[in-house]
């Protein structure tokens, strides 16, 4: 018999019922004047946008319904900042070829948007922050799209008319690309060139300006004089708020202060706290126990609740891929127990969410280096996985005294050794250093070879082609990418000492005391 074990701790909702209310609740709520002025807003925007038109709805076509999606919207640090009433089509009803094809939409890699705070803090440079307001409808809709009158908005004189779209709507499963060529087009229109490497990183030689695009948040990383114009500019096209240095950038906390730069998700994580009712727990200062064994569920097993604990992971997972690389291994080894998770998987990951709680202050910091380098540490725990051996790869990156990217993963293949799983650690590190080299050479900035950080000398001596062959004749050639490079000068290897390799909190779990070390090396706290 498996046994099932509620959560009662945890909270299925994702925000109290108040912040995120339907149609109904909201007008009959005590917030009903704040709201109703959100909805008439947003049918205000969409009018002057001259989103769509009354029309009969042509023999043979079917409108598609639409709803509000009413939120309330936090800054970085959880304060109010409006209230939010999205009018949004259900593209859940679109079918393929006949009112949609392509939708794919990039976004800009959130190791870049930590690089452009890196070189701000170095070279001294503010970082704006521009919205686009009501972004989707900005771009022409592509394809004849019916959609049905938004309630509590209908036209009393032809109830029976739908609307049809002559721009994009939010909720078309094609929305976001068609905003993004809009917004794309209007850029390079200004001299602007888009990074090869990054789609939504754009650079002007002529604007002396850097830019990360989100959907519709726009840093801007260059002089005032010429971020000013830029966003005379672009408003003409467009709806831009320019809402100032930037503060808050997807839920990160953005603190500019003597000279450094500051990023950390409290407002985030006192959300999840309340989420998941811990915001009186007990302080924990390791983020996994390093005795504790994960194993897959067997027949004897208390099962957790499958769903909560994926929303719990989930959440956690935003914070390890943002600001938080303490908690990577942690959240990545609980990761693979989402299937079929048990009381001690749901347990192990409140204890990260625990020393989130107690560690939320901690911040990335940017400032202080004199010179503008990349340094490398890559590390393996040959073996960690309980269940099938495979070795567990960590990797990270420093830039101006901070981390800018990190991995802790799980390797594809069994190592037959300890050389072998470095080496490959050391391969996938090489890879991220060769990712790093060409997007900085897109945005015109040119660095010294960076230098990768290992602890293991016999792998050092492998990647510079020095006699291993008997302990190394057996690793697939394609890890030998890093002896590559090596040779032809694109990066240095060099050996650390293994109570100064930093990648070893990626990798496995480690006792109170060196963990703090190494949050400390990565000036965390």
């Amino acid at each position: 018999m498996i046994i099932v074990q509620k959560a009662p701790k945890i909270v299925n909702s994702t925000v109290k019922l108040d912040e995120k209310p339907t149609y109904e609740d909201a007008i009959q709520g005590p917030n009903r004047n704040q709201w109703i002025k959100a909805m008439q807003d947003e049918i205000k925007s969409i009018e002057q946008n001259q989103t769509w038109r009354l029309v009969k709805l042509p023999p043979g076509r079917k409108a598609i319904g639409v709803k509000r999606v009413l939120t309330v919207k936090h800054d970085a640090k959880g304060a109010i900042i409006k209230y939010k009433a999205r009018l949004v089509a259900k593209g859940c009803s679109q079918q393929f070829g006949f009112d949609f094809d392509e939708t794919y939409a990039p976004v800009v890699r959130i190791e870049h948007v930590r690089i452009l705070f890196a070189l701000a803090a170095f070279f001294n440079l503010p970082v704006i922050h521009l919205d686009a307001k009501n972004a989707f409808l900005h771009g022409n809709s592509d394809f004849a799209i019916y959609v049905k009158q938004p309630p509590g908005f209908e036209n009393p004189a032809h109830p029976d008319s739908v609307l049809l779209l002559l721009k994009a709507l939010y909720g078309l499963k094609q929305a976001s690309r068609i905003w993004y060529l809009a917004l794309y087009d209007a850029i390079i229109n200004l001299g602007f060139e888009s990074s090869v490497f990054d789609p939504c990183i754009f650079i002007s030689q002529q604007w002396h300006l850097l830019l990360a695009i989100y959907v519709d948040d726009i840093l801007v990383m260059g002089p005032q004089v010429k971020y000013d114009e830029f966003a005379n500019q672009l408003s003409g096209q467009f709806r831009i708020t320019n809402q100032g240095h930037v503060s808050s950038f997807l839920g990160i906390n953005v603190e500019r202060k003597d000279g450094t730069i500051r990023l950390n998700q409290i407002g985030y994580i006192n959300r999840m706290a309340q989420r998941f009712q811990l915001e009186l727990s007990i302080s924990t200062f390791t983020p996994l126990d390093h005795s504790l064994p994960l194993q897959k569920a067997d027949f004897h097993s208390k099962r957790a609740d499958g769903t909560l604990y994926k929303e719990l992971t989930g959440s956690l997972n935003h914070l390890a891929i943002c600001t938080c690389p303490d908690i990577s291994l942690a959240t990545s080894k609980l990761s693979q127990f989402n299937q079929d998770p048990t009381v001690t998987h749901h347990n192990a990951a409140r204890r990260i969410l625990k020393y989130g709680i107690s560690t939320k202050h901690f911040s990335i910091k940017y400032g202080g280096s004199k010179t503008l380098r990349i340094d490398g540490y890559a590390d393996a725990d040959w073996g960690s996985n309980l269940v099938n051996r495979k070795s567990t790869t960590g990797y990270i990156f420093m830039m101006n005294g901070g981390p800018i990217s990190w991995t802790s993963r799980k390797q594809t293949t069994v190592a037959l050794s300890t050389i072998e799983a470095e080496y490959m650690a050391l391969s996938d590190a090489a890879r991220e250093t060769i990712a790093h080299l060409t997007f900085f050479h897109t945005i015109s900035i040119e660095l010294p070879p960076p230098v990768l950080y290992t602890d293991n000398q016999a792998v050092e001596s492998i990647a510079k082609r020095e006699p291993e062959y008997q302990r190394s004749k057996h690793i697939d050639v394609r890890y030998h990418f890093v002896r590559d490079h090596f040779e032809k000068g694109t990066l240095n290897i060099e050996h650390v000492l293994s109570n100064e390799q930093i990648a070893d909190i990626l990798t496995k779990p480690l006792p109170r005391i060196k963990h703090q070390a190494i949050v400390q090396a990565l000036r965390l706290n």
